[in-house]
C-alpha cells in the first residue's frame, strides 16, 4: 500500500496509547515514554522500508521466475554450498542455529509457515477486493476518502474476517514455542557445540559405511544392532571433538555439507542440459570424490583465514556477517538485560 511509505511515522494511535497509558501508570511514566519512542521510530523505519522491501522481492522474484525459464534454479543451492563450504566456520552462531532448526523443529515451522502464508494470501486478496469498492458511486474508492485510522480499523475487520483464526493461532504458538527453544537452547555454549556434533555425525555417516564394517564383525545375532551402535559411536566422537575443537568442528561440518550440496546440485543441473549422464549422483565414487577435494579445499581455505574473509568476500558476504553479529548480540544475552538498564 503505497500510502503508508510517504506516512512520517509519527502515529496518533500510538501516541495517544501511551498518552492514556502514562496517564494510568504515572510510576512508569519514564519507562513508557521511552517504548513510545523505540515505538514511533520502529514504525517510522517500517513505513519507509515498505517500498524498498516490494521492489526487493519484486526483483528477486523476476531473476527466478528468469532462472527458472532457463532451467538456472540449481545455481543458487551451487552458491550458496561454495559459500558454505568456504565461508561457513566465519559464521559459527548463524550456522549452529541453522543445524539446530533442522535437527529439533524443521517440520513443524515449515507447516506453520506455509499455513500462515496462506491465510496472508486469503487476507491480501479480500484486501484488493476491497480496495476497488465504491459503494457511493462516485468512481473514487471508498479507501481514498476515509481517513487513516478509519482505513485501518476496515482493513483489521477484513483481516478477521478472512483468515481461519484457529489455523493462525496454532501456527504461531508452533512458531514461540520453536524460537524460545532454540533461545534457552543456544545461550548454553555447550548446547551449541552439541548441535554441531549430532550433524557432523549425521554427515560423517554418509561417507564412512561404520554400520556395514561393524555388521561385518558382529555376531550374527548382534547384526541388527550395527547401525544404533554405529550412531551412537559417531555422536558421542563428535560431541567429543566439538567440546575441544568446536570452531574446527563447525568449518569442518560446513565444507562438507557445502561441498555435497555444491556437487549434488552441480550433478543435477548438468543431467538437466544433457552434459551428465542420467545415471550419476552424489554417492558414485567419482562424485564421492569431487566432494572431498572440495570440501579439503574449502576446510584448507577456512583454516588458513581464520583472522576474517579477505577483500572482496567481506563485502559480499557482509548482510550474513551482519547477520551473525546480530544473532551474537542475542544470544549472549544483551538484549536480555536492557530491561533491567537504567537509560538516562
Amino acid at each position: 500500500m503505497p500510502y503508508l511509505s510517504t506516512h512520517s511515522g509519527s502515529d496518533p494511535l500510538v501516541k495517544d496509547f501511551f498518552r492514556k497509558s502514562r496517564g494510568g501508570h504515572s510510576s512508569h511514566a519514564k519507562e513508557l515514554v521511552m517504548i513510545s519512542m523505540l515505538s514511533n521510530n520502529a514504525l517510522k523505519c517500517i513505513y519507509h522500508s515498505i517500498p524498498y522491501v516490494t521492489a526487493l522481492f519484486d526483483y528477486l522474484t523476476a531473476v527466478y521466475d528468469l532462472a527458472y525459464r532457463h532451467d538456472l534454479t540449481l545455481l543458487l543451492p551451487m552458491v550458496f554450498g561454495l559459500i558454505l563450504c568456504f565461508f561457513g566456520g566465519q559464521y559459527l552462531m548463524l550456522v549452529t542455529i541453522s543445524e539446530t532448526v533442522r535437527l529439533f523443529c524443521w517440520r513443524e515451522l515449515v507447516a506453520s509457515a506455509n499455513a500462515l502464508y496462506r491465510n496472508y494470501e486469503i487476507a491480501m486478496e479480500s484486501s484488493r477486493r476491497d480496495d476497488l469498492i465504491d459503494a457511493d458511486g462516485n468512481r473514487i474508492p471508498d479507501v481514498k476518502e476515509i481517513s487513516r485510522q478509519d482505513l485501518l480499523v476496515q482493513k483489521l475487520k477484513v483481516f478477521m474476517k478472512t483468515v481461519d483464526v484457529i489455523e493462525v493461532r496454532s501456527a504461531i504458538r508452533t512458531l514461540a514455542t520453536a524460537y524460545f527453544s532454540i533461545i534457552a537452547a543456544l545461550r548454553l555454549k555447550v548446547a551449541r557445540y552439541l548441535a554441531l556434533a549430532l550433524s557432523s555425525a549425521r554427515v560423517i555417516s554418509k561417507s564412512i559405511p561404520l554400520e556395514r564394517i561393524l555388521a561385518e564383525h558382529l555376531p550374527p545375532g548382534s547384526k541388527k544392532w550395527s547401525g544404533i551402535l554405529a550412531d551412537t559411536q559417531l555422536n558421542v566422537l563428535c560431541m567429543i571433538l566439538a567440546l575441544f575443537f568446536g570452531r574446527w568442528v563447525c568449518s569442518l561440518n560446513c565444507a562438507i555439507q557445502g561441498s555435497s550440496m555444491f556437487v549434488q546440485s552441480m550433478i543435477m543441473l548438468g543431467q538437466k542440459k544433457g552434459l551428465l549422464e542420467d545415471d550419476l549422483h552424489v554417492n558414485d565414487p567419482r562424485s564421492k570424490a569431487l566432494v572431498v577435494v572440495v570440501a579439503a579445499t574449502g576446510f584448507l581455505w577456512q583454516a588458513s583465514h581464520r583472522s576474517g574473509l579477505p577483500f572482496p568476500f567481506n563485502v559480499f558476504l557482509f548482510p550474513l556477517t551482519l547477520l551473525e553479529w546480530c544473532l551474537q548480540l542475542v544470544f549472549s544475552g544483551l538484549l536480555f538485560l536492557t530491561p533491567s538498564m537504567d537509560f538516562q
